[in-house]
């Protein structure tokens, strides 16, 4: 490995790990810690990138599915955590429809 090989992989280190720190930062203030395990698989799929683009590396069929299913499972969960969080916002309003309604009883009476 020559000097300019390994400058190059140390720099992609440094840039792919801000990348990931960034998503992450914004990961928790958007949504919470529930998300960010899901973000740590896309490290890997841009350090892929990342070393194709800047090392001239040849990216195999192989990565090329893993990343593919690595990302849909990542869209998959988050899908899912989603409607988990639009159920709970419904049953929480309902829950508080119901009280008032119960309270305005209680008033007649």
């Amino acid at each position: 490995m020559t000097a300019m090989s390994s400058n190059l992989t140390i720099l992609q280190g440094v840039l792919v790990s801000a990348l990931v720190l960034y998503l992450q930062t914004w990961c928790i203030h958007k949504r919470g810690p529930v998300f960010v395990a899901m973000f740590s698989p896309l490290a890997l799929l841009i350090a892929a990138a990342a070393s194709s683009f800047l090392l001239g590396e040849v990216i195999n069929l192989g990565s090329v599915l893993g990343g593919a299913f690595m990302v849909v499972g990542l869209y998959c969960v988050l899908w899912g955590k989603s409607r988990e969080r639009k159920n709970m916002n419904s049953s929480v309003e309902d829950a508080k429809d119901s009280i008032s309604i119960e309270s305005r009883g209680c008033i007649v009476k």
